[in-house]
C-alpha cells in the first residue's frame, strides 16, 4: 500500500520581503511616493523603519497604502517601524 502524500513533496513557498529606512514619512508626497514603489515592488511583507508614524496616523496611513499594517510608534523619531502585509496574502498575526 502507498501513501501518495507520504511520496510527495512539498510545494515551494516562497515570499518577497522588503526592507526600507524611510528616514520620516510625516510628509504627505514623500510617503505617497514610497507606498507607489513598495506596491511596484510586489513584495509580500514591507519593513519600514524610520517612519516616524503616531498613533493619530494610522487610519491615514492603512488607507494611503492599501495594505494591512502593524505600527511601532517610538518616542521622539526613534525606534519606530511598521510592516505593511499585502492584501490577500494567508497570515495569522499571533502575536504584536
Amino acid at each position: 500500500m502507498t501513501n501518495s502524500w507520504a511520496n510527495s513533496k512539498p510545494k515551494p513557498c516562497s515570499r518577497k520581503l522588503l526592507s526600507l529606512n524611510v528616514r520620516g514619512l510625516s510628509n504627505y508626497q514623500k510617503k505617497r511616493a514610497i507606498f507607489t514603489w513598495c506596491r511596484k515592488q510586489k513584495a509580500d511583507l514591507l519593513f519600514l523603519q524610520g517612519t516616524h508614524s503616531t498613533k493619530s496616523t494610522e487610519n491615514q496611513w492603512k488607507k494611503e497604502s492599501g495594505s494591512h499594517i502593524i505600527f511601532s510608534h517610538g518616542s521622539a523619531n526613534a525606534r519606530d517601524f511598521a510592516v505593511l502585509i499585502t492584501n490577500g496574502l494567508d497570515t495569522e498575526v499571533m502575536n504584536i
